[in-house]
């Protein structure tokens, strides 16, 4: 238990490196300011559902002790790492920089929709 809260901790730790970079390669200019509160803003609320899951849980089964609250917490985590695994397309800056243009743009159409030719002219000049 002890091993996988350290594990825990470093991919938290990771996530909050990883994520604002992410948005900031993926989203268009003039909306990532707006973009980059996102990722500490459903942090807070993912804390504070932890809270009310773990309090409903304890209000329910006052005698099931820990187990239930940690196994009520692999649902949404279980859900977030499949989005991440089958959703979410690479970095089209980073298929760009590994000379991927065809799926660079692939995922700049997955992430923006139409404009895409114009993004993907931009993000080259960006290079």
């Amino acid at each position: 238990l002890v091993a996988a809260r350290g594990l825990v901790g470093v991919a938290v730790g990771m996530a909050g490196a990883v994520v604002p970079v992410y948005i900031a390669e993926t989203a268009q200019a003039s909306r990532r300011g707006a973009l980059a509160a996102i990722p500490q803003t459903f942090v807070s609320l993912g804390i504070f559902s932890a809270y009310l899951v773990s309090l409903l849980i304890a209000a329910v089964f006052p005698s099931a002790g820990w187990r239930p609250m940690m196994a009520a917490s692999l649902v949404p985590a279980a859900v977030h790492a499949a989005m991440v695994l089958w959703v979410l397309p690479e970095s089209p800056r980073w298929l760009l920089q590994r000379r991927r243009p065809a799926d660079a743009l692939r995922a700049l159409s997955r992430l923006r929709g139409a404009d895409t030719a114009a993004a993907l002219a931009a993000a080259e000049e960006e290079l």
